[in-house]
């Protein structure tokens, strides 16, 4: 080999030594930082130019290769260095140009955890076949649109609880079939698909719990869209009616509907994670005949909607005498009494609760030509738009008292009722009503005027 050949070829050997060392420049680099670095797989973009308002920060680009096939876990750094030491700190998962694709060929990665330096999730984690969770902290501030989209196995999210963070934008959660229980914290305004469905932020095919806060967009949101399912933070949720408690009983509380579903009975957390017996602090709820004064002599009436009455039991009808003695009777912990003692002492009576009407009742209708043939009465309804049925209650008593002599109930999904088992020679008193069914409920409306029957 001449000289000067050899001269060539060491000038090549140099340059390819000096690629090896150097930083990579932008016209080589991985996403839109001035050079990349790779630490167990991960790519990151860094921005080393001083006059970039980005100066010293860098993100999450891609994936390597290397660790496509295999990367069951990943744990992003919150720093990276470049071979002087300089460091730089990771903001983002997901910069202005970054490669998805790389993440969802990863076909075994099941989790995800961002580190508390981040503030901004882009659209890093479409359409990841195996991905069950994703740890985003609370430093977030940003979710980009299609975050996740089409990652069909995602089950655990938590929405950072950050002033900062305050929206879900549009199919941020689309195509995560197995996403059917998600937190929405208070500091959320505005979340997608709330008026315009077609960009919802979750999946409209899936049947989806949301808790939230009443008066918060999660509440919002969830009443506007048919698969989703509201329960609140801060409160109870019926059919028909949603109660508020203060926001200092978050976490405290347990409700727990009746076997009927008409009445919601509350108590501390803690006595009833315990288990040990004792009483509900009080219940809220439904009796739709006029009767809780003989049956229910504990309960007060809040309002009527319809002939629906919304009743609610002071506490001392239910709770013990004293939390102190009777709880520890049943061997409580002083905790759980303490939390029963806090609770009990800051709820609201029956004249200040704060109550939400979920459903207005139909409209009512009015008795035709009564028919009546030995024990039994054809009762003729008017026919009312959009309810579900009519309903019949007649009595020996034109005040309809519980269980007065010749008292019945009937309903019917037609215009034409039947009272059954009258007896010769006796009056009987008649009235009806529309009901719409919502859940496991019916609304009911006003009753209609009495008639007789001879």
């Amino acid at each position: 080999m001449s000289k000067k050949k050899q001269l060539c070829a060491l000038a090549v050997v140099m340059v390819l030594s000096l690629a090896a060392v150097l930083p990579v420049k932008e016209s080589q680099a991985y996403g839109s930082g001035n050079f990349s670095v790779t630490v167990e797989g991960v790519r990151y973009s860094c921005f080393s130019d001083k006059e970039d308002p980005l100066y010293g920060t860098a993100y999450v680009y891609g994936f390597d290769e290397s660790i496509q096939s295999t990367v069951e876990e990943v744990t992003f750094q919150s720093q990276v260095k470049d071979e002087n030491g300089n460091t730089y700190k990771v903001t983002e998962v997901g910069g202005t140009i970054s490669d998805p694709d790389s993440v969802s060929k990863c076909a075994k990665l099941k989790k995800v955890v961002i580190p508390d330096s981040v503030t901004k999730v882009g659209a890093m984690f479409r359409g990841c076949p195996e991905l069950t969770t994703v740890v985003i902290p609370d430093s977030v501030t940003v979710i980009e649109e299609q975050a996740f989209i089409d990652s069909p196995k995602l089950t655990g999210v938590h929405i950072p609880e950050n002033p900062a963070f305050t929206r879900l934008e549009a199919q941020t959660f689309n195509g995560c079939k197995t996403l059917t229980d998600i937190t929405i914290p208070k500091n959320v305004t505005y979340i997608s698909g709330t008026t315009e469905p077609e960009l919802s932020a979750f999946d409209d095919d899936v049947a989806i719990t949301l808790h939230g806060y009443i008066d918060s967009a999660a509440e919002t949101f969830a009443d506007a869209r048919k698969n989703i399912t509201f329960a609140p933070l801060n409160g109870i949720s019926h059919d028909l009616f949603r109660v508020k408690f203060p926001d200092s009983w978050v976490g405290k509380y347990v409700a727990e509907a009746g076997e009927d579903g008409d009445y919601i009975s509350v108590t501390s957390k803690k006595a009833y994670d315990e288990k040990k017996g004792g009483g509900w602090l009080f219940s809220i709820g439904i009796e739709n005949y006029g009767w809780y004064d003989d049956i229910f002599p504990s309960y007060h009436l809040i309002s009527k909607k319809g002939s629906m009455n919304f009743l609610y039991c002071e506490p001392t009808d239910v709770q013990m005498d004293s939390p102190e003695n009777g709880f520890a009777e049943y061997g409580y912990s002083q905790a759980a009494i303490d939390e029963y003692k806090e609770l009990g002492q800051n709820m609201v009576g029956p004249t200040g609760i704060d109550i939400r009407y979920l459903v207005t009742p139909p409209a009512t209708t009015s008795i035709g030509k009564i028919k009546r043939t030995g024990k039994k009465a054809k009762v003729p309804v008017g026919e009312v738009e959009g309810v579900s049925g009519y309903e019949i209650e007649y009595s020996n008593s034109k005040k309809f008292p519980y269980m007065s002599p010749g008292e019945g109930v009937k309903s019917s999904s037609g215009t034409t009722l039947t009272a059954t088992k009258l007896k010769k020679g006796k009056t009987y008193y008649v009235r009806v009503r529309t009901y719409i069914t919502v859940g496991k409920s019916r609304a009911y409306s006003a009753w209609s005027k009495t008639k007789t029957m001879k």
